[in-house]
C-alpha cells in the first residue's frame, strides 16, 4: 500500500494513511475456502486461497516466483498447486517440490500467511512478523441463540472512508432517510463515547418513541413492539478498522410482555462491520446481523437483508463519490468539523496513532 502521508491539521488519519498492518482482516466466509483455487487481493497483494484435503484453510502469494503466472489459475493436484506456465509445484507452505525442467528445486518459493477461522469467517494477519492471536477479537454473536443475515459487498473507495462511514452515526437520518428509517432526532441523541485498547466503546441514548419503526424489524413486529413502551440500550464498539460492531437491546416492561401473546420482553440484535483494504481505492466489506427475535423466519431473513442492502449500497455510492472526489479535486480543502464528529475524529485519531507507531517500527507486510 502506499507508504508516502500527508498528515492533516488534526493529526487524523485519512484515505492517505497506510492502513494498518498488525491487525486481522477478514480473508473471507468460511465456504470461500474450498477445493476451488480462488483470486483475493488484499493491501495490493494478489493472494490464492482454497482448503486442504484435512480442512485447513490456505493463503498464500498468488503470482509464481518463475514468471508470474497467477497460482489462482493453475492446476491443484492434492494439496500441492502445479503452475500451469511451465509446471513448477508448490505445497501448502507455499515450498518448491518440483521443477520439470530442472533435478534440484529452487529455494524459497510462494509466501503463506498466517490465517484463523473464527465465528463464520477466515481471517489473515498481514503483518510480516508472528502473527498476534490476542488481536482477533471476541465475536458476541458466537455465543447464544441468534440468527444470523451475511452480506458482503465490493466497495470502490479506500478503506478510512467506510471505518468512518460505521462510527459516523449523524449520516443515518440523511443518507439513509428512505431505508432504514431513523429521524433527524437520532442524530442528535446523547452519546458517551470512551477509549478502550485503541478502540472505542459508545453508548447512545434513544430518548425517542421511534426505534420500532426502523428498517431492523418487519412490519407486523415493529406494530406489536410499537403498542407498548420500551427501554433503549445501544453500545457500539470500534474495535478496528477491520471490526466495529454495535449491540441494541429494545426491552419492553415485563407485566406488559407477560400480558402480550405477540411481544417478547427482549429485542436484541448486533449489526457488525469487517472491513479489509483490497487496494489503495477499493475496500472489502463483510457484515453480519445477529438477531434473537423472529427466529426461523426465512421470510424475515431476506425482508431483513434486502432493508439491510439497499441502506449499504447508498454507503458504498457515498464512498465512491467520495473517492472520486478526492481523486479529480484538486482543491484546497481543510476539514470542517461538526459537533457530532467526535466518534469520527476519536477514530481517525488512533488510527493516525496506530498508523505512526508502525512506521517508527518499521512493519511490513
Amino acid at each position: 500500500m502506499t507508504s508516502a502521508r500527508t498528515p492533516n491539521r488534526l493529526g487524523m488519519a485519512d484515505y492517505r494513511t497506510p492502513p494498518i498492518k498488525r491487525q486481522w482482516y477478514v480473508a473471507g466466509l468460511r465456504e470461500d475456502f474450498n477445493e476451488e483455487l480462488d483470486e483475493i487481493v488484499i493491501m495490493n497483494r494478489s493472494l490464492v486461497r482454497y482448503r486442504t484435503t484435512a480442512g485447513e484453510p490456505v493463503l498464500m502469494q498468488n503470482r509464481c516466483p518463475h514468471r508470474s503466472f497467477p497460482m489462482s489459475e493453475s492446476i491443484r493436484e492434492g494439496d500441492n498447486i502445479r503452475c500451469r506456465y511451465h509446471g513448477a509445484t508448490f505445497d501448502s507452505d507455499g515450498n518448491f517440490v518440483n521443477v520439470p525442467s530442472q533435478d534440484m528445486c529452487p529455494r524459497g518459493g510462494l509466501r503463506k500467511y498466517a490465517v484463523k477461522e473464527y465465528g463464520p469467517f477466515v481471517w489473515v494477519w498481514m503483518a510480516d512478523e508472528a502473527p498476534d492471536e490476542s488481536k482477533l477479537h471476541h465475536l458476541p454473536f458466537t455465543e447464544g441463540d441468534w440468527d444470523l443475515i451475511i452480506g458482503r459487498m465490493d466497495v470502490p473507495g479506500n478503506i478510512m472512508f467506510m471505518a468512518e462511514n460505521l462510527c459516523d452515526l449523524t449520516h443515518i437520518p440523511y443518507l439513509h432517510e428512505h431505508t432504514l428509517g431513523y429521524p433527524p432526532e437520532f442524530a442528535r441523541e446523547d452519546l458517551d463515547i470512551r477509549e478502550i485498547d485503541d478502540g472505542l466503546e459508545y453508548e447512545r441514548t434513544i430518548t425517542g418513541h421511534y426505534f420500532h419503526k426502523t428498517a431492523l424489524y418487519s412490519p407486523h413486529t415493529s406494530d406489536s413492539i410499537g403498542a407498548h413502551d420500551y427501554h433503549m440500550s445501544s453500545i457500539g464498539y470500534f474495535k478496528s478498522t477491520a471490526l466495529n460492531y454495535s449491540y441494541i437491546s429494545l426491552t419492553i416492561d415485563p407485566e406488559a410482555a407477560a400480558a402480550d401473546p405477540n411481544v417478547q420482553q427482549d429485542y436484541s440484535f448486533i449489526i457488525s462491520h469487517y472491513l479489509t483494504p483490497e487496494t489503495d481505492k477499493t475496500t472489502h466489506y463483510y457484515w453480519l446481523l445477529a438477531r434473537n427475535y423472529d427466529l426461523k423466519r426465512p421470510d424475515i431473513d431476506e425482508l431483513l437483508e434486502n432493508n439491510l442492502t439497499q441502506a449499504f449500497v447508498e454507503d458504498m455510492e457515498t464512498t465512491k463519490l467520495l473517492q472520486d472526489m478526492m481523486d479529480k479535486d484538486q482543491h484546497e480543502c481543510r476539514e470542517t468539523i461538526f459537533a457530532g464528529d467526535r466518534q469520527s475524529v476519536m477514530m481517525r485519531r488512533i488510527v493516525q496513532r496506530l498508523a505512526d507507531r508502525e512506521a517508527a517500527d518499521g512493519a511490513t507486510i
